[in-house]
């Protein structure tokens, strides 16, 4: 396996990957199925900006740039997710099987 292939694996899996599973599992367990809207300004602003930075580099044709950005914000989005636990924060059984 090249560096590239396992770059984008681990990328993957262990970024993006580990963010969707987190935020689907965590919608679906505290919030039944229904995702909430943000209530953080600053995680939106920094969503917005991402956006905009994402596609100015896609209208220039810096692909690499553009992937930068993305994975910039996937690794603040699973920041937020970690330091807050937007999604159902102290409801339901913990790692490890205990209540809160």
């Amino acid at each position: 396996m090249t560096r590239v292939e396992q770059r984008y694996n681990a990328d993957l899996a262990n970024d993006l990957g580990n963010l969707i599973n987190r935020t689907l599992s965590m919608i679906h367990r505290y919030r039944g199925g229904v995702v909430p809207k943000t209530t953080d300004a600053d995680l939106k602003a920094d969503a917005d900006k991402m956006t905009a930075s994402y596609r100015e580099r896609m209208v220039q044709l810096d692909f690499s740039g553009a992937l930068t950005e993305l994975w910039a914000f996937v690794t603040r989005a699973n920041q937020y997710v970690e330091e807050s636990k937007p999604v159902g924060a102290g409801e339901g059984p913990r790692a490890g099987g205990a209540a809160r």
